[in-house]
């Protein structure tokens, strides 16, 4: 992981060593809650709507609205990021839309599944060409496309004509594609299958479509990758009706079935995906070779059928180290005509309860059934949206003077109503406390999932001047959910005073950023960097925290005496304080700021690998985490006295002398967990228990164990086994005793070079 993020630090900054100009003009608009056509997962907040004045874009299909959406984009980015809207219609592009940095283009989404007048369409009458690029929408970091149907008008099954990809990310960090249906796109989603153009975090929701030659294809990602319920078929197409030059449905099939690719990965690490279902493919998920490195991932809800070959690993591109790396699938079916899985590599493939209907070629595919159906994921779950009322602040946005009384000030009168308070782009000075009062979310500029980029900060940042408790021991949460559905969005929140100058380790203890204190509260596309805690859940019921990202000293999400909490695709790194446009302000604490180069020196080493605890759940229950992933980590879960459900999670960059998982009481389930330490060096162990702790481990990978618990057959019974399993199965109590005696005079070794080993694995010595 070092390597690759000073690959991806290089990239970044030759992609940020010429800045983007625009020709911009200022938005005349006023932002403005859309009352849309279909329902949504939250309220739409848009900047610009593109049929307004002064764009006043057609939404019959009939003009070309290139230069007018485009333009919008532009303006919306000048500003400082926001939304642009384009209401329920048609919009005819004759050439590639470049959405900004902090940018998101939304339409009204209906979901095909659902019905087929599909809301917002994109009429994509563009030139046919085989090259993969420029895209119909390319998308910057931190920006993204939602709501979004596609439909290419020239495109026939009787004449299929190449085109590039409808969504393209070139490198930089958490682009979005969410809720977007293409009709017939020649190829889909495309990410970083160029040269050079490593990428972070790309966030792939509810996407639904038919492909004529690739669905989705990402390679050279550096650091985790999220997909969830996607859905790749020749009937979104076929039952598109005539307005749509619908073909006949099995000629769409027998051309699907033998020249279109559901999904490639390439060189990825640590990518989480759930609920992935792709139908009638020649390859339905096809593992390939990248420039930089090799996959690394896991699998929830993995449904591959009526394909060729179901999920195809050619050799050597898949990573291995030792008997127990590359990839995890937990849950499915792999249907496969000529192969079913097809994996000669020497790279462990772990199918925990997948059925398998065909050929299974491969030394190194562990099956077995492990009774992991009965775990059911809500894929759907939201949180309360707001009423349509919204509050936009008035306030410095300079970050020169204390904001925090007027966001309070617009917080209360909110309060007596409900709805949005809106914090238009800049930075907000907070020297106090503010209160979220119930039935009220506070919201920045996004519309994504965000964070500052390589040289770039947009958006709305809170800059925390309070909270620190060496200056207040008595202090307040930052910000408080302090009532019923009380919610925070799309804000970037920075402890400035906290940022590592040296090599000590020294910080300065603070309040959570964020702390929910009632039921039915959210924290939902924030960043935060700096605090000691993040995101802090309480005593609540209802809870939901998602697509989080930051760095955070001593845990990112802490949940204490709380019931139905839902954490989903959060993740921490330290590279979130280096990566940043501070520079380009004129803020005293934001000069001269802490450089990436630094990250080891001063952050990970002598501080997050010391203290922090990503996770830690206390006496609460009904807890699922999915999809959520550290980088550089003390621990990845303390759990006390919980009920628990981990599901695809991983710890990258932790010391090799501490658990990942260190679980006391309680009743855990870890379903597809990976962990590696620096510079995949060997590890002790993963998990310890107490308590009477009960715990079921499905697809755990490690890089390297000294004592290695074997968890790959930890909940697995005779009957469960394949026949080349059995025997390592019966000779576990041996390879525990030789693994426990080895790991004994292991440690003795190098207790002398490290001597904290005794500390943590004192009952080894005493073995």
């Amino acid at each position: 992981m070092k390597k690759a993020a000073a690959a991806f630090l290089v990239i970044c900054m030759i992609l940020t060593a010429f800045p983007v100009t625009v020709n911009a003009e200022k938005i005349t608009q006023e932002p403005k809650i859309i009352q849309t056509v279909y329902e949504t997962e939250d309220i739409i907040l848009a900047d610009i709507v593109l049929t307004e004045a002064p764009y006043n874009a057609d939404s019959t299909g009939k003009a070309d609205c290139s230069d007018i959406l485009q333009r919008a984009v532009d303006d919306c980015y000048a500003a400082g990021g926001g939304t642009v809207f384009l209401p329920v219609g048609s919009y005819r592009l004759t050439k590639g839309i470049i959405i900004r940095s902090f940018v998101t283009v939304c339409g009204d989404w209906q979901n095909p599944d659902e019905g087929t007048d599909y809301g917002t369409v994109i009429i994509a009458d563009v030139e046919s060409s085989d090259n993969i690029t420029p895209a119909l929408f390319t998308i910057g970091g931190s920006a993204g496309a939602i709501g979004l149907t596609v439909w290419y008008p020239n495109q026939t099954i009787d004449n299929v004509k190449p085109y590039p990809y409808t969504f393209y990310v070139n490198g930089l960090m958490l682009s979005t594609v969410k809720n977007c249906t293409m009709l017939n796109s020649y190829r889909g989603v495309g990410v970083s299958c160029e040269p050079n153009s490593t990428h972070e975090m790309f966030e792939a929701e509810n996407i639904k479509g038919t492909f004529l030659s690739e669905g989705i294809t990402v390679y050279d990602c550096s650091d985790v990758d999220t997909g969830k319920n996607i859905f790749v078929s020749p009937k979104y197409w076929a039952e598109a009706g005539g307005k749509f030059n619908a073909p006949d449905k099995k000629e769409l099939r027998k051309y699907t079935k033998k020249n279109t690719t559901g999904i490639t990965l390439g060189d990825l690490e640590w990518p989480e995906y759930a609920n992935i279902n792709v139908e009638s493919c020649k390859y339905g998920l096809l593992f390939a070779q990248g420039e930089r490195n090799k996959f690394t991932g896991s699998f929830f809800d993995l449904y591959i059928t009526e394909c060729q070959y179901g999920m195809y690993v050619p050799e050597g591109v898949v990573q291995n180290f030792g008997d127990d790396w590359g990839i995890s699938v937990c849950n499915g079916h792999i249907e496969g005509s000529k192969k079913a899985v097809y994996d000669p590599g020497k790279n462990t493939t772990l199918l925990t309860n997948v059925k398998i209907s065909g050929i299974v070629v491969g030394k190194h595919i562990h099956r077995q059934n492990g009774g992991t159906d009965k775990y059911v994921v809500d894929y759907n779950r939201r949180h309360a949206k707001p009423d349509s009322n919204l509050y936009i602040v008035n306030a410095d946005t300079t970050g020169m003077t204390d904001t925090s009384e007027a966001v309070q000030s617009t917080l209360d009168e909110a309060g007596k109503t409900g709805g949005v308070v809106y914090m238009p782009a800049g930075y907000y000075r907070f020297c106090g406390p503010v209160f979220v009062p119930a039935n009220v979310e506070l919201r920045g500029v996004s519309g994504t999932p965000t964070r500052s980029q390589m040289g770039e900060t947009k958006g709305t940042t809170v800059l925390a001047m309070y909270g620190y408790l060496d200056e207040n021991p008595d202090a307040k949460p930052l910000i408080t959910l302090n009532g019923e559905n009380a919610g925070i969005s799309e804000i970037k929140i920075n402890f400035v005073k906290n940022v590592p100058r040296d090599e000590s380790g020294k910080y300065k203890k603070t309040t959570p950023a964020v702390c929910a204190a009632a039921d039915g509260c959210y924290a939902v596309n924030n960043c935060v960097i700096l605090s000691s805690v993040g995101f802090e859940f309480k005593n609540c019921k209802n809870g939901l925290i998602k697509k989080n990202v930051g760095c955070c000293m001593e845990s990112m999400i802490s949940v204490d005496g709380c019931d139905d909490i839902y954490l989903e695709e959060n993740l921490q790194n330290g590279n979130a304080v280096g990566r940043n446009g501070y520079a380009d302000t004129d803020i005293p604490e934001l000069q001269d700021w802490y450089r990436e180069n630094n990250n080891w020196a001063y952050l990970f080493n002598p501080i997050l690998k010391q203290n922090c605890d990503y996770l830690t759940f206390k006496d609460s229950k009904n807890v699922v985490s999915l999809n959520n992933f550290i980088y550089g980590a003390h621990r990845y879960l303390v759990s006390e006295n919980t009920q628990s459900v981990v599901i695809n999670g991983g710890s990258d960059g932790q010391r090799k002398d501490r658990y990942t998982l260190n679980i006391s009481g309680g009743d855990t389930t870890v379903m597809n967990f990976q962990r590696s330490t620096d510079n995949s060096l060997r590890a002790w162990s993963i998990y310890e228990t107490g308590n009477n702790a009960k715990i079921k481990f499905y697809n755990i990978t490690s890089v390297y164990l000294v004592y290695f618990e074997h968890t790959k057959f930890e909940n697995v019974s005779l009957s469960e086994l394949t026949a080349k399993d059995f025997i390592p199965y019966i000779l576990q109590p041996v390879f525990r005793l030789v693994t426990r005696v080895g790991v004994k005079k292991t440690m003795k070794d190098n207790v002398k070079k490290e001597p904290q080993i005794k500390e943590v694995f004192g009952d080894v010595f005493d073995y």
